[in-house]
């Protein structure tokens, strides 16, 4: 399953007073969505019209019968918003007489969310204003439009900033409860943050700072799905002497084969050694990552000379990556297990795991490679299998 982040704060309007701190929340929201590793993102400008937007999420949410069919889709506004039959989120260029028709109907996103059949729907509204008290919904309140939205879904989780005739507060850089759904996961010792937790923190730091703020929740489910939390160095190392112990102890069963080869644990890797960051599909595999997903991993690039398509004379250059060198070091990189011949005249056989980290998951990378003796410890590699890779959470191990 793939789950789905929508993330769009509008500061600029035409129509209503400026609120600076929206684009803060956003990219702070955008951020902290990419760190759990959890989400494909899809970050709204927040000068965009109406149609921009409801194309754009239209296109980002794949279709139903999609290979891996959608988990999760999560929508977060911040920015002015208004209730009357409708519930609206006000555009840049919404004009309040056409309200209609230029700002971000609540319907409207429920109705794209409802044919994609998510799993799960998750809404999360701050209105918020920089440095002042406001009071978020222009008419109405946002409590009974999230309720009555809430009813239209099977499985849906729908958090609003501040219950009816309350006013929602932000300083100059964040919204107070955008800043708090964050730290709710941030500051939690549990490996998996589920949603309701989020809800108990927000209502407990909200009724200790007796701001006159209260947020407001509407579940359709029963709320234990999750976000994943950053893990701290030491935490991950507990994590991967757990890892290393399970493939230290691994044994093979396979009768005829333990005839020909002894099965080993390699902590250092017997035959590939540092060649392994040279492969350049995993080089190619991860810098198409970098820009989404924080990867504690550095890429190396190297030049290329690219024919022109015409005929030209003077040829193009281009680079591509070539080799990664994980910056976890205090992790394990490579492990291998290995195929030892007892027969000099056979082949030996790597399998090693390549483990690239980020502060929610990693990646293990892995092949079989084929080593054939050339001297008395000599060996060429004569065979690989193509590499393929898995994501693990950290709580898959907790």
């Amino acid at each position: 399953m793939r789950h789905y982040a929508i993330v769009l704060g509008v500061s600029q309007y035409i129509c209503a007073e400026e609120l600076p701190a929206c684009a803060n929340d956003a990219k702070l929201m955008c951020e902290f969505l990419k760190a759990t590793g959890k989400y494909e993102l899809l970050a709204l400008p927040g000068d965009a019209n109406k149609h921009q937007v409801v194309e754009a999420i239209e296109n980002f949410l794949p279709d139903v019968g999609s290979d891996e069919g959608i988990g999760e889709v999560l929508f977060y506004f911040s920015g002015h918003g208004c209730q009357d039959d409708e519930m609206h989120f006000i555009l840049s260029d919404t004009i309040r007489e056409q309200i209609n028709s230029t700002a971000l109907n609540n319907s409207e996103i429920d109705d794209i969310v409802r044919r994609k059949q998510p799993q799960l729907f998750v809404k999360i509204i701050d209105a918020c204003q920089s440095g002042l008290t406001y009071i978020k919904s222009i008419e109405g309140d946002f409590e009974e439009g999230l309720s009555r939205s809430a009813k239209t879904f099977q499985n849906c989780i729908f958090l609003s900033s501040s219950k009816k005739s309350q006013s929602s507060f932000a300083d100059n850089a964040y919204s107070y409860f955008t800043k708090a759904v964050v730290d709710a996961v941030v500051h939690s010792k549990q490996a998996i943050v589920k949603y309701t937790d989020i809800q108990n923190y927000l209502s407990d730091v909200f009724k200790k700072d007796k701001i006159g703020q209260t947020p407001f929740f509407s579940t359709q489910c029963d709320g234990t799905d999750y976000l994943n939390r950053c893990r701290e160095e030491d935490d991950v190392r507990g994590i991967m002497d757990q890892v290393k112990s399970v493939m230290e102890n691994m044994k093979l069963n396979t009768e005829w084969i333990k005839q020909f080869y002894d099965f080993v644990f390699d902590r250092n890797v017997a035959h590939g050694g540092g060649s392994y960051y040279e492969e350049a599909s995993i080089a190619k595999t991860l810098y198409s990552k970098l820009d989404s997903e924080n990867l504690f991993v550095r890429i190396e690039f190297e030049t290329v000379k690219r024919e022109s398509p015409f005929g030209g004379i003077i040829p193009s250059y281009r680079e591509q990556p070539s080799e990664f060198h994980p910056i976890a070091t205090g992790l394990p990189c490579i492990l291998s297990y290995s195929l030892k011949a007892k027969d000099a005249n056979l082949p030996d056989y790597d399998i090693p795991f390549i483990f690239i980290y980020s502060p929610t998951y990693f990646y293990v990378f892995t092949s079989t490679q084929q080593f054939v003796r050339k001297g008395w410890k000599e060996y060429s590699e004569e065979k690989s299998t193509k590499y393929t890779y898995r994501k693990f959470t950290y709580g898959d191990f907790s």
